[in-house]
């Protein structure tokens, strides 16, 4: 019981630094990171929009997964843990969308021609919205 109430201190913590500082970085968005970039890889045959949108699908969908199966199981304090990580999710895309005219975030890339959500907003003639957007993910 001690290292659960520990290790919710340490979600608590994270939380804290993560909605205080919008462009903080903590372990679990190095974690958010792995998945987004490997829905890209994954997606890439299916062709460019698929293949942007995949960081986000991967990013938000892994975390949901989790926090489903934990659910199903009927394991509530990891359905916890996995809300939590879809929490982190939702918020770190919720900024990078809102980035999109701005782009003003540092990419992994180096290179603001491969921000997706400039690209998947633009190609949807929404660009216009980045702020609405943006909002829907928190």
């Amino acid at each position: 019981m001690i290292l659960k109430l520990l290790f919710v201190a340490l979600l608590l913590f994270t939380s804290c630094n993560l909605y205080t500082q919008a462009y903080g970085w903590s372990f679990i968005d190095n974690v958010n990171l792995i998945f987004h970039e490997a829905g890209h890889v994954l997606l890439f045959p299916f062709g460019q929009f698929i293949y942007v949108l995949g960081g986000t699908l991967f990013e938000i969908g892994i975390p949901l997964l989790v926090t489903l199966y934990f659910l199903y199981q009927k394991e509530l304090f990891s359905a916890g843990f996995g809300a939590w990580w879809l929490s982190t999710a939702l918020w770190s895309v919720s900024i990078y969308s809102a980035d999109a005219v701005a782009q003003e975030l540092p990419l992994i890339t180096g290179n603001t021609d491969h921000h997706d959500w400039t690209y998947l907003l633009g190609t949807m003639s929404l660009l216009d919205s980045v702020d609405t957007v943006g909002t829907i993910f928190l």
